[in-house]
């Protein structure tokens, strides 16, 4: 066994060829720390993919359709959780449909303004003749404040009453979670 130290305090570890990092070991800031991620494939029923042919009627976050979710135990309580989110959702011809994708923390909302809109990304269509499909990404960042396990999800839900809004088609639903360093 080999050890690595500065001043005394140990840095490095080697036991049977594998190296360790003491937990008391400071990262330097923006320093990736881990990275959680959920992959979900998306298709028309009978596809057998992990999604098929989802319709979205909740126009409320509580209501909403869950695509995606992970969970991550940040290592340190201080550290930041970068959250992005890549997806496809699609939607009718008929103007005013729209559909609003929310971040997600233990089954609570993420970001909560209390102004106008507090989605995390929003898409609004104002008239068209076909049906659009929307690649979609969103982004959000908080810090951890715990080190116990979190489950993070994206929750997508229809804006106003007009029109369908809908998961289908070939594609891919993925979040990513980060835990970095400060």
């Amino acid at each position: 066994m080999a050890t690595l130290k500065l001043n005394n305090t140990t840095v490095f570890t080697e036991t049977n060829g594998i190296a360790s990092i003491p937990s008391a070991v400071k990262f330097p800031a923006g320093h990736v720390i881990q990275v959680v991620t959920d992959l979900k494939t998306v298709g028309n029923t009978g596809n057998g993919t992990d999604i098929e042919s989802v319709t979205i009627t909740a126009t409320s976050f509580a209501l909403g359709y869950t695509t995606n979710s992970l969970t991550i135990t940040p290592k340190y309580s201080n550290s930041k959780i970068l959250l992005m989110f890549d997806g496809q959702v699609s939607t009718t011809d008929v103007s005013g449909v729209g559909f609003e994708i929310f971040f997600a923390k233990d089954g609570n909302q993420l970001l909560n303004s209390g102004s106008n809109k507090s989605a995390n990304m929003f898409n609004y269509m104002s008239g068209t003749s076909t049906y659009l499909y929307w690649p979609t990404n969103a982004s959000y960042s908080f810090i951890s404040g715990q080190t116990t396990p979190m489950t993070l999800s994206i929750v997508i839900t229809k804006y106003a009453s007009a029109g369908s809004v809908f998961l289908q088609h070939d594609g891919t639903h993925h979040l990513i979670a980060m835990e970095i360093a400060q």
